[in-house]
This record gives structure tokens, sequence and C-alpha cells, in this order.
């Protein structure tokens, strides 16, 4: 659920999918706070608020023997 704050002072829950905010008391359309919980990224995030880093390679030996084994 995100937590909206309208112009108006009106506060409503409304599902996390809501693509349209109106205040069911009066009609307000206009968005002052939004309270939502922090987004979870898994894998490549790709968007506006992620930022893009090149990470270097790390080298690997697959298959090696162990020394102790």
């Amino acid at each position: 659920m995100i937590t909206v704050s309208f112009a108006c002072g009106h506060t409503a829950k409304l599902a996390d999918d809501t693509a349209l905010a109106v205040c069911a008391e009066c009609g307000e359309r206009r968005v002052q706070a939004v309270k939502a919980r922090a987004p979870k990224f898994r894998g490549v995030v790709l968007g506006p608020h992620a930022k893009f880093e090149s990470l270097a390679g790390i080298p690997v030996t697959v298959g090696a023997p162990n020394d102790g084994e």
C-alpha cells in the first residue's frame, strides 16, 4: 500500500499499482507527498533511478585440483 497526501490536505492509502490518484473526499488530483516501501532489485536493473556501473571481471579457475586433497 502507498500513502498519498493530496494538496487539499486529505490522505489516502492506495494499492501499489494505482495509475491515477484522486482524493475520495473532494476529487483533488494534485499529490503533495507519497510514502511507499523501498523497491527491491534483483539482477540487472535499468531505469531513471538506477545507476549503471560496469563491474571489472574477476579471474577464476574452474576445475583446478586443491592442494590439500
